[in-house]
Parts: structure tokens; C-alpha cells; sequence
């Protein structure tokens, strides 16, 4: 595109499984946190997650995924060890092999690219 300030949106789902979401550049936020909870599954209409100044030409946006626990403190419904359990199974060698084939045989290429442990250079993000 050329360059200039591009307003940022999103559809997503809202329910009961989802959370938060945020658009980052370069490890900072863009735009407002937004809550994706929900007590019913529905489609959303247009999300505005921010405005980023691009360069022109090829800007590559990262949909970046991140496995965080919640403070057991914030509720007694929180099962703090099985989010512990889940969030070294996703970041563990051998899951994150599945996910970088996740959508190549259907698709022909990984529908992700993942991240864990790597520095944000290797991801084409400033360090």
C-alpha cells in the first residue's frame, strides 16, 4: 500500500472460551485491549483494534498468540495448575512442531508460525 495511517479492525468470535486481544507494533500497544468474553457464542461486527503509520510498500502484520495464566487470587474458579500444565504443553518442542505444520498439507503452507523461546528479531520484529 501507500504510505500513510491505516485504521485497524477485526471480526472475531465472542464467547464464553475467548479473551483478550490487543494490536502491538514492535512490542507496544496500538490500540485498546479489547475483551472477547462473552456468555454465548456470537460473531462480532468490526472490531477497531488501532491505527498504525505503514511504510509503502510490504508491511508484514503478525498475528501473534500468547499463553498467559490468570492470578488464582482473582477468583476461586481458576484452575491455576491446569493453565500451568496447558501453558508448558503449548510451548513445549514437540507442540510447537505440530503447530508449525498445522495447515500445510490442506493449504500448503503453516496457517502459524510458532514462536516460543524465539527473540523477536527471528519473528521480523525490532529486538
Amino acid at each position: 500500500p501507500a504510505a500513510g495511517k491505516y485504521s485497524v479492525s477485526v471480526r472475531a468470535v465472542r464467547g464464553p472460551d475467548q479473551g483478550m486481544i490487543q494490536l502491538f507494533r514492535h512490542d507496544s500497544p496500538v490500540g485498546p485491549s479489547i475483551d472477547l468474553y462473552a456468555a454465548e457464542n456470537k460473531t462480532s461486527g468490526p472490531i477497531e483494534m488501532g491505527t498504525l503509520d505503514l511504510v509503502e510498500g510490504n508491511n508484514t502484520l503478525l498475528n501473534i498468540y500468547h499463553v498467559i495464566t490468570v492470578n488464582s487470587a482473582k477468583s476461586d474458579k481458576i484452575n491455576y495448575e491446569g493453565a500451568w500444565v496447558f501453558a508448558n504443553f503449548m510451548v513445549a518442542p514437540e507442540t510447537q512442531a505440530v503447530i508449525a505444520e498445522f495447515g500445510v498439507e490442506k493449504f500448503g503452507q503453516p496457517l502459524f508460525i510458532p514462536d516460543a523461546g524465539k527473540d523477536p528479531a527471528e519473528l521480523g520484529l525490532d529486538s
